[in-house]
């Protein structure tokens, strides 16, 4: 192949000689304005930048075009050599409008080993470039219309009826944002729903998990709270008469006060629970680690064993998803299970901060008993 290539350089004898190649290339060091060496190789694109970068004169014309056009022609040596390029003044050159230019016209040619045959293009001549390329290109995709988005996938899953009463339990009260530090009020009975509901589910879910749910809700039931009251935080505080049984020392056992504390902690275990469950951990690990940080703080010593052995009949974390698919699929449960820790979490928050208003309550009550 080199041999070939020197025959043929002999046969087209010097460099100025040669044929001009009209192929487009980026600029020499005198047109770019660079410092350094050209490179042999190193563009052969047209350019379509900024013309800023074309502000210098062109290179001294070497001859004529067939096409009578003036053909302008820089000679880059081999790596090594510097460029040499003459100083004589540049012809004038027409601008080339998009229909007269040709963008194969500017790859013909070919390169040659060590040394390059470049025909610098004007700057018209690049822009007639861009714009041709521009309207090569293919159009932006139109934006869609916001009526034509797909609509939230519906749950499927067995949390489904503990998510609707929940969201509704947190979304349609007045005095509050979507859970959190702001959250000042609930819907009481959109909430006791809620608590139904996914006691239902603990029971599905295996080892009579919703008994420990239940109990409490039973309490909630049978309170002497104002029952006419909307929200769960104002319907609570009006059952504090009932704890002057105590002196206001501690919470009547049989009472709102005491389940809701209950409730708060439990709830708290099965958040992060389902936390570790939709992070891809397996059941066991997740029960266990979930309650040293939860539930495990609170219990006594007789109650620990009791729960952590009703937790050990919670199947393993395929079987658990597959008890709670329902209509839907273990995507759907995996779904679902974050759902319900991004509501569970400000919810927890809620019936905790609860609680100190009523131990607040009870120590202010306590204090203005007579001596």
């Amino acid at each position: 192949q080199v041999a070939a290539v020197t025959a043929r350089r002999r046969l087209e004898g010097p460099r100025s000689a040669r044929p001009i190649h009209r192929r487009a290339a980026m600029p020499s060091r005198e047109v770019a304005g660079e410092g350094g060496r050209r490179r042999s190789g190193f563009s052969r694109k047209i350019c379509c930048g900024s013309s800023a970068a074309f502000q210098v004169s062109d290179p001294q014309p070497l001859r004529k075009s067939p096409d009578g056009e003036t053909a302008r022609n820089v000679v880059v040596p081999p790596v090594g050599d510097e460029p040499q390029v003459s100083s004589a003044a540049p012809p004038a050159t027409r601008a080339t409008t998009e229909a007269e230019f040709d963008v194969s016209s500017v790859r013909r040619g070919t390169k040659l080993f060590g040394d390059w045959d470049i025909a610098p293009v004007s700057v018209q001549e690049l822009l007639a470039a861009c714009l041709v390329q521009d309207a090569r290109a293919e159009p932006p995709a139109p934006v869609k219309d916001p009526q034509q988005f797909e609509a939230p996938v519906a749950r499927r899953s067995r949390l489904a009826p503990v998510l609707g009463k929940f969201e509704a339990a947190i979304g349609s009260t007045a005095g509050g944002c979507a859970g959190g530090k702001g959250q000042q009020e609930l819907q009481r009975l959109p909430m006791l729903e809620g608590l139904q509901e996914f006691a239902k589910l603990l029971d599905a879910m295996g080892g009579g998990m919703g008994s420990y749910l239940q109990t409490n809700i039973s309490k909630l039931e049978r309170s002497k709270a104002d029952a006419s009251l909307g929200g769960y935080r104002e319907w609570l505080l009006s059952e504090l008469p009932v704890h002057a049984e105590t002196g206001y020392k501690s919470f009547v056992d049989d009472s709102a006060f005491m389940a809701n504390l209950w409730i708060g902690w439990t709830l708290e275990f099965f958040v992060e629970f389902f936390a570790h469950l939709h992070e891809g951990k397996d059941t066991h690990g997740s029960a266990n680690s979930a309650y040293e940080r939860t539930l495990g703080k609170h219990h006594k010593f007789y109650q620990r064993p009791l729960f952590l052995r009703a937790v050990s009949r919670i199947p393993p974390r395929d079987e658990l998803f597959a008890k709670l698919q329902g209509a839907g699929s273990a995507a759907d449960v995996k779904r679902d299970l974050g759902a319900f820790v991004a509501l569970g979490r400000p919810l927890v928050a809620f019936l905790l901060r609860a609680n100190e208003e009523m131990d607040r309550r009870m120590q202010q009550e306590r204090k203005a008993l007579p001596a």
